[in-house]
Formats: structure tokens, C-alpha cells, sequence
């Protein structure tokens, strides 16, 4: 296309402002917001509106579109030139139409007001990559602030920038997203675009109300407008990345400052210009951006990240970075200290060389060996390190030593100088770095020593040792070590931590080596009480722990049984645990290695009952040694052996037969009677009178009458006297014989 010269803006009452930047060469247009306040469109402007009404029918309510063929404002434009679109009127050049994309973001003036929606952003910082999105989504109706202008913009999958899914705009179609409610911070716009081809080269006609404005011209170089409507500044930086064939995706980064009124431009990482003035410094806020694209074939839209001053997109500006390790104080011998090194690039850039040209401490020079990514080399004379090839890696990460010399101390500082060259690259540019220099701090180690408690017990002190360097005199440590929470042995060992332990000076690099707090099981202490049984078993079931911790007491003897030293009543002392087992939720932090306990042996019941025994009386003692046992029973093995029975009765009567001293033996006949708790009971003697027969001999005289001197007492026992004080009777004269009582 052949441009007759800047395209002429139409007269229209729309109040607007907006950042706008027409990109002849790949088309693209960006332009910052206009609010509307009631206006009447231009009968030019009107002429189109039907053309436009189509593809406007997704935008939100309440917002004003911009009736251009092709620049489909969503309450934004930038001033209205006279050119075509696919199906408009022609433009004012010499045939051929014009065919961009358009970027416009909406910033609000206090010249009206935009329509609330309910799929508008209202905080930053947003961002939207298209991953969480179905394949062939519409991006309509507010989701997530997305407003197209057809049903036909949809996310697809395999056409994002550095993933799967990004924004398809097709021919003649918007894609703009909404803000509200947002205050003067200042804004970073970030986003991935992939451009169509446009090969025109005029400048467009400034409109006075927009933020500001900038293209790319037919030499692939940004134009930037800045401040008053007719100071276009030829930045002399080429757009990197975009060629005059397949287009790749460029990252573009607009930062806004509010404040000062002044905004700045990146490509691909490259600082294009910055502190560029608005053109309409009534702009107060960020309200939105649009996307339109009017070439000829689709392009697409990733990665767009929105962000205020204090949450800036991260860089893709190239970037080294160094740290070094440090240095023993005070050495007797040379040192070799190690510098750690990256370099990252925009991915669209294809790094050639790199340079590293360190300034160091007095003394201190390059050493021997450099190594990592991209295969560094050392070049003595110049005294700096050399990369060259067709770089792959992405970032690069690689290394250099340094010599110290012998008893150097205190802090030294470097500082690396990172030259790169990309592809068709002229000359070397100067990266960031970061930081800026590099102090060489003298190199301590602490490192904590291992610790250890029993279950329950309080925690030791936590202490350290210096493994390697010095604190020079006049510094300190200061501080304390920190461990891990917690008292169970199943959760130990627990990480000894740095805590606030610390050097009180910035002199050093101070590298910390934890080490391990362990908790050992508690030995448990048992005791239980049973009878004498005769054996020297402790059973579990007999024995209970005495020394739980509190909080911790699901802990018992499960099963099994261990070995008392001896069988006898008393204390008997836990000789060996054998197989006894703990139980509970809380046995796993005891333990019965180391456990001691005892038993206490009670005596066994057991009653013996001394024989009951009965007589006539027949003038002998009646006694009985014999005995029962009533009550209890004896251990396993034992016998009773014997039971002293005392008691004698002669004369009538009833008298005790009482049991004692038994004796008791085991089967190896070791006397056991004081295991048992004996209860005798006594038996009874018993002695009855005995029957004696009276003998009445009388001759016959008719009387009936007996005396005693016509008696007898038979059955009296030898040695006893017994005489008849009293006898009367009688008896029957007609019998021979009667018998009369005493």
C-alpha cells in the first residue's frame, strides 16, 4: 500500500481518551480508553453502524461501540480514519485496504462513566493464559472479563504461545476486556501476540484524546509518539523478532504511570523507550483493552498479565545473576572461592556470545577453571570469561573460580559485567545484573550438635559448634537453635533448626548444618501383687506401669510374663522381663528394654481343722491327732507334711482338740509354711458317762422290798469307787426276780 498521507480524522461529539498504537508494518492498533457522555455519532460514523452491529453484539450493556469498520470500539477508539475494512468503504490511499491488529486498553477520564458489568475485572493484578478454558470456548457474555465481538473468537487448543490454549481472533473481530472500579495506580500491560503482515509505512493521524500511540514502521522500527499530537519520535530500536515473512509471537509490555503522565515501551524483553509523555494528560485510570484484528488472516492473543507498579510482570529482559560462596578468614594458605553464574534471554532470541568480565578484590585474580553451560572459557590475558555458540539452554548456569590470597580478611567486594550478543547482533549490550556487586563475605559454618532426651523429660540444651571459619574478634554469635516440635518417639527424630542463631555482622556467609533431636523410649518401671503360687512367674496380667508420663498413658502390660528372683512372700525383684509386651496407643514412646519392677507375694489361704472325737468314759484321756483341710488349697508341689493336734478329755465332759504348727514342704522339701496364711480351726473331745447294771441278789422272803445291802454295781471301772447311797425298790412277789433302780 502506498499512503497519500495521513488518513484524516471525521468530526464526531464522542468524548474519549485512549493509549493507541498503529503497527503498520504487522497491523496492529492500541488504543486506551474513551468515556462517553451521551454522545451523537457522525453521520459517517452512522453510515457504518449497521456494518458494525453484528459484530458488536457481545460487548456489555451500557457501553457505546465504535462504528468503524475496522476498529470495533468497546466504550474506546482512537480518532476515526477514513480507511476500509474487508467490506467497508475504501480508504484514501491508492487501492488497497488496510489490515491490522488492534490493541486498545480503556482508561477513564471523568468524562462519563462506564457500565458495571457483572463479568468485569475489579482488582488487579489479573491475568489470563486461556489453560482453564474448554477447546473452542467462546470468550463472550463476561467470562472472565471477556467481551468478543463474535461468537467465533474462542480459546483453541495447540495455538497458545508457551502452552496449550490461546485466543483465535478472526478476521474483522474484537476481543476486549473490561475493568471497573479500579484507582490511579499505575499498570503494566503485558501480552503475547502473534501478528498478521502489514506493509504500510505513513504514521497515523494523532488524536488528541488518547493516552498515547506507537507503530512499528516499514524499516521494523518503533515509532512512539510522545506527548503533543505532532512529536513522533523514531525510537531507532528494530521490533525484535517480527520479520517481513511468518511473523513469531512477540511479547509486548506497556508500563503507565498515572502520575507522572508518562509511559514506557518494551519488546521482547528490549527496552524500547520509557519516560515517553501522554498525549492526553487528563487520563486518571486504567478501565480496560481491546483487541481487534483487522488484516487479512487470524491472529492470536496469549498470556496476558494486567498488574499495578508494585506487582510488575516479571522481565523478559536478559538477566545475569552472580552469588559467591565465600572465604575462610584469615587463612594461612591460598584459597579458590567459587562464583556462581546465570544468564537468562527472551526465548525469541537466539544468544551468540556472552561475556563475563569480573573486577575484583586487590590481590585476588581469575583462577584456572570455569565450567557449567554453554562451555565457559577463561581468557587469562583479558581476564574475563568467554561463551560462544548457538545457545540451547535457557537459562544458563555455569561457574568460575577465584583465588584468594593467604590471611585475607574482612568483607571484599566484585562485580561482574555481563556483555551479550544476540543473532545479527552488530555489537555487544550491557544485561542487568543482579545484584549489582557481590560481597565477599568471610565464610563461617556452624553446625548444631545432635541431642537427645528420655520420653518425658525436659529438653537439653540446644548447642552448636563452629565446623569451619572464624568469628574475628570484636563479632559474636547471637541467637538460638530451634527444634521441630513435638515428644513422641514415633515423630523423632525432629530437625534442630537455625532459629535466630546468627553472627551480629553482615562480614560473613553464615551456612548452617542442622542435626537431629531424638526422643528415646522411656524403660517403664512395673510392680504388681499376686498370691503365692509357688512359681516365679510375673504374668502381664499380674503387673501394671508405674511411671506413665501425663498425656501419655494408654500403657500397659499386654501379654506375656518375665521371671521374679525367688518365690517367696515379699518383694521379689523382676529378674527377667522375658517375653512381656507393652500395649496401648501410647506404648510405642516406653519400652522394657531397661525396665525394672517387682512383685509383690502375698500368702495363700488355706484353713486346717483339728478332728472331732467322742468316748464312753472308761477312766483313759481320749485324745485325736488327726486334721483336715477345710479351706483353700495348697501351690502346685507343695504337701502338707504334718499339723501339731493337742487336746485330751478323761472325764465326762467336752474339751477343744486344737490344730497348729503346720509344716509345709515343697517338692525339693524346702519348707514353704510361711507362704501361707493358716487358719486352724479346733475340733472337740467329748467324753460320755458310762452305764452301770445294779445286781440285786435276795432270797426269797415275800417281801418286796430291795436295800442296798441286796445289791451289786457291775461294770465300774478298775480303780473306781462307786457305792449305792440310796436304793429302794420292789419287785414282784409272784417272780422269781425283779430288778430295781438305784
Amino acid at each position: 500500500m502506498v499512503d497519500a498521507g495521513p488518513p484524516q480524522p471525521v468530526e464526531r461529539t464522542l468524548k474519549k481518551s485512549c493509549l493507541t498504537f498503529i503497527d503498520p508494518h504487522v497491523g496492529f492498533f492500541l488504543h486506551v480508553n474513551r468515556s462517553h457522555s451521551g454522545s451523537v455519532l457522525s453521520d459517517e460514523s452512522m453510515s457504518v453502524s449497521s456494518h458494525s452491529a453484528q459484530r458488536i453484539r457481545n460487548l456489555p450493556a451500557g457501553e457505546i461501540p465504535d462504528c468503524s469498520p475496522t476498529c470495533i470500539g468497546v466504550s474506546s477508539s482512537v480518532s476515526r480514519h477514513s480507511h476500509g475494512s474487508v467490506n467497508g468503504p475504501a480508504t484514501k490511499g491508492k487501492g488497497r485496504s488496510m489490515k491490522k491488529l488492534i490493541l486498545a486498553m480503556l482508561v477513564g477520564v471523568g468524562l462519563g462513566t462506564f457500565a458495571v458489568n457483572a463479568g468485569d475485572n475489579g482488582s488487579l493484578p489479573w491475568d489470563d493464559d486461556f489453560e482453564g478454558y474448554t477447546n473452542n470456548e467462546p470468550l463472550v457474555d463476561g467470562t472472565n472479563g471477556w467481551y468478543a465481538s463474535s461468537a467465533d473468537v474462542v480459546v483453541q487448543d495447540g495455538v497458545g504461545k508457551s502452552s496449550t490454549k490461546g485466543a483465535v481472533i478472526p478476521v474483522d473481530c474484537t476481543l476486549s476486556n473490561r475493568f471497573s472500579g479500579l484507582g490511579s495506580d499505575n499498570v503494566w500491560l503485558q501480552m503475547d501476540v502473534k501478528p498478521s503482515i502489514y506493509d504500510g509505512a505513513n504514521p497515523p493521524a494523532v488524536d488528541p484524546n488518547v493516552a498515547l500511540m506507537f507503530y512499528v514502521n516499514s524499516n521494523g522500527q518503533f515509532m512512539v509518539h510522545d506527548g503533543t499530537p505532532t512529536n513522533w519520535v523514531d525510537t531507532q530500536k528494530p521490533s525484535p523478532g517480527i520479520s517481513t515473512s511468518a511473523p513469531p509471537w512477540v511479547t509486548l509490555r506497556i508500563f503507565q504511570n498515572f502520575s507522572t503522565k508518562k509511559w514506557d515501551l518494551y519488546a521482547d524483553g528490549t527496552e524500547v523507550m520509557t519516560n515517553i509523555g501522554f498525549i492526553n494528560t487528563s487520563i486518571t485510570n486504567f478501565a480496560g483493552f481491546d483487541v481487534y484484528n483487522g488484516a487479512s488472516s487470524t491472529s492470536y492473543l496469549d498470556n496476558i498479565v494486567v498488574s499495578n507498579e508494585a506487582a510488575e510482570p516479571p522481565s523478559s529482559a536478559p538477566t545475569g545473576t552472580h552469588a559467591i560462596a565465600g572465604y575462610v578468614p584469615g587463612s594461612a594458605s591460598i584459597q579458590t572461592a567459587v562464583v556462581d553464574c546465570t544468564f537468562a534471554w527472551p526465548e525469541s532470541k537466539t544468544l551468540m556470545e556472552l561475556i563475563i568480565v569480573p573486577t575484583l578484590p586487590d590481590g585476588w585474580t581469575l583462577g584456572e577453571n570455569a565450567w557449567g553451560d554453554g562451555d565457559p572459557e577463561i581468557q587469562p590475558a583479558s581476564e574475563d570469561i568467554l561463551m560462544t555458540g548457538s545457545f540451547t539452554t535457557n537459562p544458563l548456569v555455569f561457574h568460575y573460580e577465584v583465588v584468594i590470597p593467604a590471611s585475607e580478611e574482612g568483607v571484599q567486594v566484585i562485580s561482574n559485567a555481563f556483555s551479550y550478543k544476540y543473532s545479527g547482533d552488530d555489537s555487544f549490550s550491557e544485561a542487568d545484573v543482579t545484584p549489582e556487586t557481590l560481597d565477599a563475605k568471610m565464610l563461617v559454618t556452624l553446625a548444631a550438635e545432635a541431642k537427645n532426651k528420655t520420653f518425658g523429660n525436659a529438653d537439653p540444651a540446644l548447642t552448636w559448634v563452629t565446623n569451619s571459619g572464624v568469628v574475628l574478634g570484636g563479632d559474636s554469635v547471637t541467637g538460638a537453635l530451634e527444634r521441630v516440635a513435638g515428644e513422641t518417639v514415633a515423630g523423632s527424630p525432629y530437625e534442630i533448626q537455625q532459629g535466630s542463631l546468627g553472627i551480629d555482622s553482615e562480614d560473613y556467609v553464615l551456612t548452617y548444618v542442622p542435626a537431629n533431636f531424638t526422643i528415646d523410649a522411656l524403660a517403664v518401671q512395673v510392680h504388681g501383687t499376686r498370691q503365692y503360687d509357688g512359681t516365679t512367674t510375673a504374668a502381664a496380667a499380674d503387673l501394671d506401669v508405674t511411671n506413665k508420663v501425663t498425656g501419655y498413658t494408654d500403657v500397659d502390660l499386654a501379654s506375656g510374663s518375665g521371671t521374679l528372683a525367688g518365690k517367696g512372700i515379699g518383694e521379689q525383684a523382676i529378674s527377667a522381663f522375658g517375653d512381656l509386651a507393652l500395649g496401648g496407643t501410647d506404648a510405642g514412646n516406653y519400652t522394657l528394654t531397661g525396665a525394672s519392677g517387682s512383685m509383690t507375694i502375698t500368702q495363700r489361704p488355706i484353713e486346717i481343722t483339728a478332728d472331732n472325737d467322742s468316748k464312753v468314759y472308761d477312766g483313759t484321756p481320749l485324745t485325736d491327732s488327726g486334721y483336715t483341710q477345710t479351706s483353700g488349697t495348697l501351690a502346685s508341689g507343695d504337701s502338707l507334711d504334718s499339723v501339731t493336734v493337742t487336746g485330751s478329755q478323761t472325764d465326762v465332759g467336752v474339751s477343744s482338740n486344737t490344730p497348729s504348727a503346720a509344716v509345709i514342704s515343697d517338692s525339693g522339701s524346702q519348707d514353704m509354711t510361711a507362704n501361707y496364711d493358716i487358719t486352724y480351726v479346733q475340733g472337740a473331745l467329748e467324753v460320755t458317762a458310762k452305764e452301770l447294771t445294779v445286781t440285786v441278789t435276795k432270797v426269797y422272803d415275800g417281801d418286796a422290798n430291795i436295800d442296798a445291802a441286796e445289791c451289786s454295781l457291775v461294770g465300774v471301772v478298775g480303780g473306781d469307787t462307786v457305792t449305792l447311797d440310796v436304793l429302794t425298790g420292789t419287785y414282784d412277789a409272784g417272780a422269781d426276780v425283779q430288778t430295781a433302780g438305784a
